[in-house]
């Protein structure tokens, strides 16, 4: 018998979220992606397996970001070529997937004719911000990265997060919608694990549990349909779970995301969440606050769908 090429060690070693190793499972996430779009374009019969393909959507946006930003900033942290060589190879890549969304439109237009496409508008990419917001989301978060790395000289999880957070305010301050935040904060928890992974938070923790975390956020997501419970299970859920926080606290940050109005009761729980991160050698009073904070907030929340339910039923009987 020949000799195994791999041992206990390389594969113990072996970087399993990496962006090469994950590139698979974030095209089968894009290809599930175009079909939830089709399906939501009527563009298949409606039945049972659409419909789950419809509804399910969300877990794969979430998944192809988290991979995403784990990849992209375990990369900047830990290879100094990929950093020098960034701009040039690694953000053009974006590229290539806005034309051949661009082309997918164009298709999907000749055939069903319900897109408003324009030749006209395909170099200044107007068709594809109108509808490929996840590229863009991409496109901002990879050169915050990219100039938080290159302008810092310590790796911080407050740098990363941080001013991603912050691009987010700005960014939806020119483009308000829900899918540019979900976006956003589900590579900046891949970066998260990235930043704490680097710095040796977790070399007593097994990869195995991290990943039981994260699909048991998903798996709760499916059962409550609500994108305020979908962003409190992932980030409270990895708070807990990792028990790690931040060194220093960013007043700015959770005060710019308590002026978004839009969202209130998503703010709070992602306000909370993020309160969990900042603590760092936190006591039993400081972490039973967080809990008590977050569960009044949770609290108040299914009351006010509790009540919403109620008299939806209510004017149905009267």
């Amino acid at each position: 018998m020949g000799r195994i090429p791999f041992t206990k060690e390389k594969i113990l070693r072996r970087d399993w979220f990496g962006l090469n190793e994950t590139k698979w499972i974030r095209a089968v996430c894009a290809i599930l992606i175009i079909l939830v779009h089709l399906t939501e374009n009527d563009f298949f019969p409606q039945n049972r397996v659409t419909n789950l393909i419809g509804k399910t959507g969300f877990i794969w946006v979430g998944l192809f970001f988290l991979l995403s930003g784990y990849g992209l900033v375990r990369n900047l942290l830990t290879r100094e070529k990929y950093k020098v060589n960034f701009l040039m190879p690694h953000l053009l890549r974006l590229l290539v997937p806005v034309y051949c969304a661009e082309l997918v439109y164009l298709v999907l237009d000749a055939v069903i004719g319900n897109y408003d496409f324009r030749w006209d508008k395909i170099v200044v990419f107007t068709n594809y911000v109108s509808y490929s917001w996840y590229v863009v989301s991409i496109g901002t978060v990879y050169i915050v990265f990219y100039l938080s790395a290159i302008l810092t000289n310590r790796y911080t999880v407050e740098v990363f997060c941080g001013i991603t957070l912050s691009a987010y305010v700005i960014f939806t301050k020119i483009q308000v919608s829900d899918v540019y935040y979900k976006g956003i904060i589900g590579i900046a928890i891949g970066a998260l694990l990235a930043v704490i992974q680097f710095k040796q938070h977790l070399r007593n923790m097994s990869i195995f549990v991290i990943a039981v975390e994260i699909l048991g956020a998903l798996l709760f997501s499916i059962c409550f349909d609500s994108t305020a419970v979908w962003h409190a299970a992932i980030v409270v859920g990895i708070a807990a779970s990792l028990s790690v926080g931040f060194q220093y606290f960013n007043p700015l940050v959770i005060f710019q995301l308590n002026r978004l109005s839009d969202i209130s009761y998503e703010m709070y729980l992602v306000h909370g969440s993020l309160i969990m991160f900042f603590i760092r050698n936190s006591s039993r009073g400081q972490i039973a606050a967080g809990l008590v904070y977050l569960g009044t907030i949770l609290t108040a929340y299914l009351i006010h769908e509790t009540s919403k339910w109620v008299s939806r039923k209510l004017l149905r009987l009267l």
